[in-house]
Formats: C-alpha cells, sequence, structure tokens
C-alpha cells in the first residue's frame, strides 16, 4: 500500500504541465475539492487531462469521480494512471493508482448486453448512451457507472428499438437481453393523382338580368324618340312664319324646307319612340318572369296615343 505522503503528492501536484491553462484547470480543480464541490472539480480535471496528460492528474480525477459515485469511470481511470506511471517508470505511483483501482473492484456494476444469434440482424447497430456498443462487447460483463442508461438498437430495413437500464447496487451484474428487431414497414409510395383541367364557366345572364339590358336599351330609345318629336314640332312652329296665314300648306321655300326637316325629325321620333317602347316592355316583361318573381303575372299593354296637338306612346300594365 502506498504510503500517505506519496497519496498527497499524487493528490495535491500534476506532472509538470507546459501547459498554462491545463495548469490553471488543475489548480481549479484541487480548489474546488478543497471547498468539497467534487461535482464542479471533476470536469476541470478531465479538461485539465485532455489538453496535458499528466499521471497526477489523471489520479486527481479518477479520485474525484469515486467521490462522485461513477465508480466504473473512477476505476478505469486509476489503471490508466497505473499504466502511465508504470511507462514512466514511477513503480510508487503504479503501486498506489492500481490499489485504489483493485479497491474498486468489489463495488463496481456491471452490464452484459446479450445478443442471441436470432437478433444479430445483418448490420445491426447497439449504442449505449450515444457510444457504440461493438460486437466484442456483446456477452461480457463490462463495468458501468450506477444510474440510467439508454440502449438503443437499430439495423437497415428494421425498426427501432431502445431501453432504458438502471443499474443499482454494489457489485451487481445486469444483463440486457436484445430481442430480434421487427421489419420495418415501408412507407406507401404516394399515388399521383390525375390533373384534371379545371374550366370556369362564366354564368349565363337570367331573365331579370336580360330584362334590365333589354329595359335599358328602351329607356335610351324613349328618350331619343322624345328628343326628335320635340326638335319635329319646333322645326313644324318654326315653318308656320313662312306660310300664309290662310292657308298653312301653302309656304316660301324657307317654310317648305323646314317643314321637311320637320317631317325627316318626325319619322325618326317615330321609329324611336316605337323600338324604344317595344324594348321597354320586353324588357319589364322579362324582369316579371324571372325566377324571382316566380308567382306574379304581368298584364302590359302599349300603343300610340293622340294627346292634345300631338302623338305619344302609351304604356299600361297591372303586376
Amino acid at each position: 500500500m502506498a504510503s500517505p505522503s506519496l497519496l498527497a503528492v499524487l493528490c495535491l501536484t500534476a506532472t509538470a504541465q507546459a501547459d498554462p491553462v491545463a495548469q490553471a484547470l488543475f489548480d481549479e480543480g484541487r480548489r474546488l475539492v478543497e471547498s468539497g464541490r467534487h461535482e464542479e472539480a471533476c470536469p476541470k480535471f478531465r479538461e485539465s487531462q485532455a489538453m496535458d496528460p499528466g499521471i497526477g492528474t489523471l489520479y486527481n480525477l479518477a479520485e474525484c469521480l469515486e467521490v462522485t459515485g461513477q465508480t466504473a469511470s473512477a476505476w478505469a481511470a486509476f489503471h490508466e494512471a497505473a499504466d502511465m506511471a508504470r511507462n514512466a517508470g514511477q513503480a510508487e505511483r503504479e503501486t498506489a493508482a492500481r490499489a485504489r483501482a483493485v479497491a474498486l473492484e468489489p463495488r463496481l456494476i456491471r452490464l452484459r448486453v446479450d445478443v442471441p444469434s436470432e437478433a444479430r440482424a445483418a448490420g445491426l447497430a447497439i449504442r449505449r448512451n450515444g457510444a457504440d456498443v461493438g460486437q466484442a462487447q456483446w456477452g461480457v460483463d463490462v463495468p458501468t457507472d450506477p444510474g440510467e442508461h439508454i440502449v438503443v438498437a437499430d439495423a437497415p430495413g428494421k425498426m427501432r428499438r431502445q431501453w432504458s437500464v438502471a443499474l443499482t447496487g454494489d457489485g451487481t451484474t445486469q444483463v440486457l437481453r436484445i430481442e430480434p428487431l421487427e421489419a420495418a414497414v415501408p412507407a406507401p409510395e404516394p399515388k399521383a393523382e390525375p390533373s384534371v383541367p379545371v374550366t370556369r364557366e362564366s354564368p349565363e345572364p337570367d331573365l331579370s338580368t336580360w330584362g334590365w339590358i333589354l329595359g335599358g336599351a328602351g329607356v335610351v330609345g324613349v328618350g331619343v324618340g322624345t328628343a326628335f318629336a320635340l326638335s319635329a314640332r319646333s322645326k313644324y312652329d318654326d315653318s308656320l312664319a313662312f306660310c300664309d296665314d290662310s292657308d298653312p300648306n301653302r309656304c316660301s321655300a324657307t317654310g317648305v324646307s323646314l317643314r321637311d326637316d320637320a317631317r325627316g325629325r318626325g319619322n325618326v321620333a317615330t321609329v324611336a319612340l316605337g323600338l324604344g317602347g317595344a324594348a321597354l316592355v320586353g324588357g319589364v316583361v322579362l324582369v316579371l318572369s324571372s325566377p324571382d318573381h316566380p308567382d306574379e303575372a304581368a298584364r302590359i299593354e302599349t300603343g300610340p296615343a293622340v294627346a292634345g296637338d300631338g302623338a305619344a306612346w302609351m304604356m299600361r300594365g297591372t303586376w
């Protein structure tokens, strides 16, 4: 067994470190250990060792891991420190580190991953906490830190499976048996739907719409006819000044021209009033005959009428 003075040297010093950052991390780790804050000290020692490996640093890391309950990691670190000391020709350090590893062995928890032949699918991969569990480890009792561990198995064409293993109890061995993985169900290939051309048909105007259009045209026609009728009347009145008072039909050339102009305008008025009136009547009939007025019956009467000293177009009806 190593002497107390040797253990103190192992714990308090690191191998001469050339990296100032590694040395600072080691010193901070020692300060945290002395304060009883081992959970915070372990990462300091681990990073210092990664930057500048040394026997003393590794020994301190192993001791820190043991205190925090990571027995398997501490056991492996003590063995590694012993090997480094042996290679460096430091027998006392090797003996001290090896003794600590041996003392931990009764407390080690071991995990064995059994993979029967029927479960060994082509390309089978097993991982524990993200780290590969190679085929060489299958069926081997591997020292493992206490606590919960996630084991995942997958293979090409198979469904992935996951286990949660809680390791407790010093000196125990737990076995995880990997069952054959189920075949993965291939995702159905999406079927291409035939493209259907979309045609948009413009809605056809209904009877009511046509009625309003026709009625509007009729109003315009009646308006035009009325304007020409008034103009014809005005031209006729103007011609009287150029005709004989005793015989209104005896007129000068100017009077005759005005009479001809009035007659032409009157003809236009007659046609416009006739067509406009017919269109207006037709529009009203279509509007009242549309589905919007299913129960309404319309009766319309139209025709020319004499009003005073002129002519007019008359429309009357019931609806």
